[in-house]
């Protein structure tokens, strides 16, 4: 029996009748990379930005309660804000970037390992250098698989 190609069409469109109505979780989009990501998402899959909410700063004194510092103690309360701010002295100020590059090499020369580490064995004191020691290494590698081999053959060759 031949069935016609519009009979054939209503039988898939009855099949998919049922596929009408498809839940789809709700999404949102990623503030960083514009990428949709499921609404209760904790980070983007993306970009992996952090997408949980992010509680409001508060000032020291709140978080402190009556153990904090006080207006009358003559100590200004803390102020938060949204925005870190850059804390700046006068010294700072006046820093050239001769002053700066000085600074970083000063630094750079602390971090500096004065003295040479002492090793049990150097490959570059080794007879053929550090060619030499990786040629004795693999031979080795292959000596001891050798024998490693070898050695499971006997016990589970028979």
């Amino acid at each position: 029996m031949r069935v016609s190609g519009s009979a054939r069409r209503e039988e898939f469109k009855d099949h998919l009748r049922g596929a009408d109505v498809v839940s789809v979780a709700p999404r949102t989009r990623c503030p960083a990379c514009s990428a949709s990501v499921p609404l209760n998402a904790h980070w983007c899959s993306l970009c992996h930005v952090d997408l949980r909410s992010k509680p409001e700063p508060t000032s020291v004194g709140a978080v402190l309660g009556r153990h904090g510092p006080s207006e009358r103690d003559g100590i200004p309360l803390a102020v938060t804000s949204p925005h870190p701010q850059e804390i700046s002295s006068a010294d700072d100020r006046h820093d050239t970037d001769q002053d700066l590059d000085l600074l970083a090499a000063t630094m750079l020369t602390r971090l500096a390992v004065d003295e040479p580490r002492t090793r049990l064995f150097d490959p570059a004191d080794a007879p053929g250098g550090k060619w030499g020691f990786a040629a004795a290494a693999f031979a080795a590698v292959v000596v001891v698989l050798l024998v490693v081999y070898t050695v499971l053959g006997f016990v589970f060759g028979r």
